[in-house]
């Protein structure tokens, strides 16, 4: 009985340490294996492998169970504005792979003399200069307040609103695939929001409603003007009701 009772404080004490002795094995084993020795860049980006390598903060060597994922997505996302999405997944035993998209300007937003570059989504690129500006649908209006790179923009309260049409109607554009016919878009009036289109006509939606709708108007009476027509088009809904008005230069 005395020999059955030691037995049992024996196991008692052998299993905490056995347990110990499996973790320990465990890490040890972790730490000798699954090292990174290949890292895999699937970019589409303005940015070249090496960058986003660089950017990641990982590197070769480094356990491959105990790389940060959040960390180092978040440092790719931080120091590179042109990049849209990131994902990092794992290949046992050696390998990670960074799969990135790239971020395309869709316009330019005037601030001061300079303009900033924004994507579909509002996300602030770089500052450019008006000479470079013209390359871009350009913003007027409307200015980023405090803009930072690789931030999503912000306006100020008088300017709140415009910013959410702007994006609306950038999407529009590119849907239509009409993008590089437009050159301005002025935001100065929310309730009368106005664009340049195929550098002939002034375009006036005259409200930010029913978008899809107007901008489907304005292009059929575009379409049935002549090719050398230029001029003002300002539309006009009440209801089911609505007019394209035009007036030539």
């Amino acid at each position: 009985m005395e020999e059955q009772r030691n037995y049992h404080v024996r196991s008692s004490l052998y299993a905490p340490l056995a347990l110990i002795l499996i973790a320990a094995a465990a890490i040890v084993f972790l730490s000798l294996f699954f090292r990174v020795s290949i890292i895999q860049v699937k970019n589409d980006t303005v940015y070249t492998d090496e960058e986003i390598m660089a950017a990641s903060g990982i590197e070769k060597g480094v356990n491959l169970l105990f790389i940060n994922n959040f960390s180092a997505v978040s440092s790719i996302y931080a120091t590179m504005p042109y990049v849209e999405s990131v994902s990092l997944k794992r290949a046992m035993p050696n390998r990670i792979i960074l799969e990135v998209t790239g971020s395309e300007a869709a316009a330019c937003v005037s601030f001061g003399d300079d303009y900033w570059l924004i994507n579909a989504s509002g996300k602030l690129l770089e500052k450019i200069d008006a000479r470079a500006a013209r390359s871009f649908i350009r913003v007027e209006g409307m200015e980023p307040l405090q803009p930072v790179a690789g931030e999503i923009m912000t306006v100020s309260e008088e300017n709140t609103g415009k910013d959410v049409f702007l994006y609306e109607l950038l999407g529009q554009f590119r849907l239509r695939n009409i993008v590089k016919k437009i050159d301005w878009v002025d935001l100065s009036d929310l309730n009368d929001p106005r664009f340049s289109y195929d550098g002939r006509y002034t375009v006036i939606l005259s409200s930010t409603t029913d978008l899809s709708r107007r901008l489907s108007l304005i292009e059929s009476a575009i379409a049935q003007l002549a090719e050398g027509d230029a001029g003002t088009l300002e539309l006009e809904m009440a209801g089911e009701s609505s007019k394209v008005f035009f007036s030539p230069n």
